[in-house]
């Protein structure tokens, strides 16, 4: 037997030198994002989630999303995220948008016809919502009087399409001994009756206008030629439907392809519009004086239009989640604010929200994250909501603010604006860093009969979180309070707080899967898995995520013992988060006067 040597899952007989590199991973991964927010809610443009799905966002892209949803809560939303507060501590806002739309708009449509009155082709507004609606279309002659000039507007914005070249594609004629022959493309065939024995019939799926000229040329019978440049190229299904029995004996009979030609015109060149060929309807479009489209309206959400929302954002990596609803849709509809239609409950769409973060967070989803929902209400109803929700993965906004809208002018938005400040802050800074005492960018805050200044210890209580004046000016954040009042418990009663023990987790699973899972249980690797873990504590602890202490000597963590039992590595490790300073208590001890005077 050949000697040979088993290497890197090799077995090596030549002799030679051999290499195999092994990265060691311990410790060598940077933490997972933190600056992700999800949110979940109507737009006047865009197309509904359930046909877009989930949409990303960086916050470079600000622009490109407000080119899509064009206003309503989600552009507002995307604005204050990106830059939710005013204070040094605050550096950033969120990197990451992810974005799923609730309301089932549509779009425009308008059918193009022939002179027979028979559609042609069916065009669609690119975009959706009711202003859709505003698109014309103006269909002229060209210079050639059976090509197209097609002008699509929008308000200011003009487009005047390519007028089609109308180019010959190919030409055919019968030249044999039958007293007739008929052609006709219907069906992707190209079919002449000639009555005898010189019929043809030529599928044109899957070959070129070249291959269907040199098919018909080679039969004694016929003559055809093409003089397009890019006849091995262009398929043979772009010709022009011919539905009449068309003469191809009498004379040389010249075949188009204007309808493709206009197709790819429009879809090429209009960013305002879409089009779609009806098959095998013969003729030209017909010329048309201005012609507005129709059809396109805003649409309406529904409870299960956000919990589809949230459902998919299940499937989604995200740090935080805002609902961008803080009223029933009853009441939004009586002040324009959503469509008539519109059946959602805000209490409803908030214990969505909750109940989705729980959901992502468990043990076999392992994907932690935390929501902040919101209610406009009276004080007491708005304590009570806070009181129901009572989830340490919650938090509830319920004061309106004053901020700059998609349109670059102040507005109040309601108490989801808030919200979106709170979740902004959370992902512009580092983790564990609490939005307490940060000042927040906003022009005014407001409430129907909160006293921000005498209530504050009731909404605290309650679970909610409170903005307020600064008696130095401008507006900040009370406390980083979670909904959570089942006890004083020290990590659930504070967002930033269970983001650090999230964090944590979530990148202790990420980093001991990477470098372990699918590896041999080996002499030692309970060691191994020690010392990765030490290593990987290290990290959180230089980011000030967990905290050394004397009951940890320094080290953020205690009491760390693994045990390889199996096919299963089991971990029991005691972390220390950090926590943000929400108090200082001084004792100002006043001592009296004592003076001794002499020589």
């Amino acid at each position: 037997m050949a000697i040979s040597r088993n290497f890197n899952g090799a077995s090596i007989r030549k002799p030679g030198a051999y290499s195999r590199n092994v990265v060691n991973l311990s410790g060598g991964f940077p933490l997972a994002p933190t600056g992700v927010v999800a949110i979940v809610g109507e737009a006047e443009g865009g197309a509904p989630g359930a046909t877009s799905g989930v949409q990303t966002f960086t916050s470079e892209d600000i622009g490109a999303l407000t080119q899509i949803y064009k206003s309503g809560p989600i552009v507002d939303a995307a604005r204050i995220l990106t830059q939710p507060a005013r204070d040094p501590r605050v550096a950033n806002g969120a990197g990451l948008i992810r974005v799923y739309k609730t309301n089932a708009s549509t779009q425009s449509t308008l059918a193009l016809e022939n002179a027979s009155a028979t559609t042609l082709y069916n065009l669609q507004s690119a975009n959706y919502g009711e202003d859709e609606n505003l698109i014309s279309v103006t269909i002229e002659a060209g210079t050639d009087t059976d090509a197209r000039i097609i002008t699509v507007q929008k308000g200011a914005d003009k487009e005047v399409l390519s007028e089609n070249p109308r180019n010959i594609y190919m030409s055919i004629q019968y030249t044999g001994g039958e007293a007739s022959a008929d052609m006709t493309i219907q069906g992707n065939t190209l079919a002449v009756d000639t009555g005898g024995a010189d019929d043809i019939n030529i599928n044109l799926t899957g070959k070129t206008i070249q291959q269907v000229v040199d098919i018909i040329d080679a039969n004694a019978n016929y003559t055809a030629s093409t003089s397009l440049k890019l006849a091995s190229v262009r398929e043979a299904t772009d010709l022009d439907p011919i539905s009449t029995n068309t003469d191809v004996k009498t004379a040389v009979v010249d075949i188009y392809a204007q309808q493709k030609e206009i197709l790819d015109i429009i879809n090429a060149e209009s960013s305002l519009v879409t089009a779609t060929k009806v098959a095998d309807v013969e003729g030209i479009v017909a010329t048309i004086s201005k012609t507005f489209m129709s059809g396109a309206a805003k649409g309406a959400s529904t409870n299960s239009n956000f919990q589809n929302g949230f459902d998919a954002l299940l499937a989604e990596r995200c740090n935080t989640v805002v609902p961008l609803i803080s009223r029933d849709a009853t009441d939004l509809a009586s002040d324009g604010l959503t469509d008539s239609s519109s059946t959602f409950e805000v209490d409803a769409v908030n214990l969505q929200a909750v109940t989705h973060c729980i959901t992502a967070s468990n043990t076999k989803n392992r994907s932690e994250r935390n929501c902040y929902v919101s209610v406009k209400d009276t004080f007491a109803n708005t304590q009570t909501a806070a009181q129901d929700i009572n989830s340490e993965r919650a938090s509830m906004l319920f004061q309106d603010v004053e901020v700059l809208n998609s349109n670059g002018n102040l507005a109040v938005l309601e108490p989801w604006a808030a919200s979106c400040i709170l979740a902004g802050i959370q992902a512009g800074t580092d983790v564990g860093t609490p939005a307490t005492f940060k000042g927040i960018n906003v022009n005014s805050i407001s409430h129907s009969d909160y006293n921000s200044k005498t209530q504050i210890d009731l909404a605290i209580d309650a679970g909610l979180t409170p903005l307020e004046e600064r008696d130095s000016g401008g507006f900040r954040v009370v406390v980083h309070n979670t909904t959570y009042s089942t006890d004083a418990n020290f990590v659930f009663n504070r967002v930033h707080v269970l983001e650090a023990a999230d964090t944590v987790a979530y990148n202790l699973r990420q980093q001991l899967e990477a470098i372990f899972v699918g590896t041999k249980g080996r002499t030692g690797t309970a060691d191994a898995i020690y010392n990765t873990i030490v290593s990987i504590m290290q990290s959180f602890l230089d980011a000030d995520i967990i905290v050394g202490d004397d009951t940890n000597a320094g080290k953020g963590f205690k009491d760390l013992t693994v045990v390889l039992n199996g096919n299963a590595a089991e971990v029991d490790i005691t972390i220390t988060p950090v926590q943000g300073i929400d108090f200082i208590l001084a004792t100002i001890r006043l001592d009296n006067v004592r003076q001794t005077a002499g020589a």
